[in-house]
């Protein structure tokens, strides 16, 4: 005879956030952060994700919301994609918010008064596709 069992809703908070915290934790360290020069001068920070044993990984280029930040955005998904074979490559934009409530590491290195609206960070986007393309990976999807 089977008989169902009920979880407290605690119990269930407690067991939802251990995992979402073991698969964020495995992300971040997976990643390896890189820094691009755009054809325009931005240095543009970012991280790549790669899944354990994959050899040439597809490779998703994830781009983040205008007002946003990649690793905010990101982290919460990348194990999923990690544990599905693929590679993740997510750089933050020059152009962000508060969104995501992290930080955008290329925003904050650009100069005192420099600000940038949303169509502004193409520049971003195409260096970030010409570094990919250098590293090794299988096709890559943005």
């Amino acid at each position: 005879m089977h008989r169902n069992r009920r979880l407290s809703l605690p119990a269930l908070a407690l067991g939802i956030f251990a995992v979402l915290s073991s698969g964020v934790t495995r992300a971040q360290e997976a990643s390896r952060s890189f820094d691009i020069l755009t054809a325009d001068s931005v240095t543009v920070f970012g991280d790549v994700y790669e899944p354990a044993n994959v050899k040439r990984p597809p490779l998703i280029l994830a781009f983040h919301q205008g007002g946003g930040d990649a690793r905010g955005e990101y982290t919460p998904i990348i194990p999923r994609l990690l544990a599905e074979g693929y590679a993740v490559m997510t750089i933050d934009q020059r152009q962000c918010g508060g969104v995501f409530e992290g930080v955008n590491r290329t925003v904050e290195a650009l100069p005192d008064g420099v600000e940038y609206g949303f169509c502004d960070a193409y520049p971003d986007l195409e260096a970030a596709l010409s570094y990919a393309q250098t590293q090794g990976f299988g096709r890559i999807i943005a």
